[in-house]
C-alpha cells in the first residue's frame, strides 16, 4: 500500500543524500545514542537498532513491575481499501493536513505551531481536523488555549471533527500532510494510524525521525523525516518543496 505512495525524485539538498530526496536534513540532535542506523536509501535516522529498541521497550515494562513472559500478545493489522481515493492537490491552494486527537501523551502543538510560523512566506494554509481529550478537562483547557493562539494566523483553521467522508475530500487535494510530535515511550512504539491513512491517500509527510513508520518513509519516498524540535529541518522541507513543486509528484 505503501509503494505507491509518491515517485523517486533525485536530489542533492544541503545535508540530503544523493538519490534520497526523503533523507533527513540532519541527523537528530535529541539524544547522541540514537545514532547511525543506514537505511537502503542511504539515509541516516535517529533512532536506534530494532533489537535496541525492542530490548528498551521490554526493561521500561519490566520497570512498571509487568513480566512480558505473562502476556499473551496478539497482532491487529491496520487494513486500508484497496480503492484509495485519487490524490489531486490543488496547486491553487496548497495545503498542509494534520488530523487527530490531542491527548496526555500525545502532543503535536509545538510542531504544529513552528509549522504556522513558516507557512505564510511559502503560500501554504494550515487544516487541522481533530480536537482535545474531551474527558480530561485540563487537556481541554490546553486545547482551547493552544487553538486560540493558533487562530490569530488567518492561514490556520480548525475544522474540529468531521465526516470521515469530508475528511477524505480534503486529503484528495491536500499537498503534505504533518505528524510530528515529541517522542516517549508510546510514541516510539505506536504505529500511527492517521498516518498510514495519509499515506494510503498518497499524501507527502513531514514524519518525526525516531518511529517504526519512519523507516518506510524513507523506504518508499514517501515524505521528509525531521526531529521534533529542530524547526530550522522543517523550514528546509516547505522550502525545498516550494522552491520545486515536483518533489511533491
Amino acid at each position: 500500500m505503501l509503494s505507491g505512495s509518491m515517485n523517486a525524485t533525485d536530489r542533492v539538498q544541503d545535508g540530503a543524500v544523493p538519490g534520497c530526496p526523503v533523507a533527513r536534513l540532519r541527523r537528530s540532535r535529541r539524544n547522541h545514542e540514537h545514532a547511525g542506523e543506514e537505511s537502503e536509501g542511504g539515509a541516516q535516522i535517529g533512532r536506534r537498532g530494532g533489537e535496541e529498541a525492542a530490548g528498551d521497550v521490554q526493561h521500561r515494562v519490566r520497570l512498571a513491575g509487568v513480566e512480558l513472559e505473562d502476556i499473551e500478545i496478539h497482532y491487529m493489522p491496520v487494513a486500508m481499501s484497496g480503492e484509495p481515493p485519487e490524490h489531486e492537490p490543488d496547486p491553487s491552494n496548497r495545503s498542509i493536513i494534520f488530523a487527530g486527537g490531542f491527548y496526555p501523551w500525545l502532543d503535536p502543538t509545538g510542531g504544529l505551531a513552528a509549522l504556522a510560523r513558516c507557512i505564510g512566506q511559502h503560500g501554504y494554509s494550515l487544516e487541522i481536523f481533530g480536537g482535545s481529550h474531551e474527558t480530561n478537562p485540563e487537556e481541554k483547557r490546553r486545547f482551547e488555549q493552544f487553538s486560540a493562539e493558533m487562530k490569530r494566523n488567518s492561514r490556520v483553521t480548525f475544522h474540529g471533527t468531521v465526516p470521515r467522508e469530508e475528511l477524505f475530500s480534503w486529503y484528495k487535494k491536500a499537498s503534505l500532510a504533518f505528524e510530528v510530535m515529541p517522542s516517549n515511550p508510546e510514541r516510539e512504539m505506536a504505529f500511527t494510524t492517521r498516518t498510514v491513512e495519509f499515506l494510503w491517500a498518497g499524501i507527502p509527510v513531514i514524519y518525526n525521525d525516531y518511529a517504526e513508520l519512519s523507516e518506510l518513509i524513507l523506504q518508499y519516498q514517501a515524505g521528509w523525516l525531521v526531529s521534533p524540535g529542530d524547526f530550522e529541518d522543517l523550514e528546509k522541507v516547505l522550502k525545498l518543496v516550494s522552491d520545486d513543486p515536483g518533489a511533491l509528484s
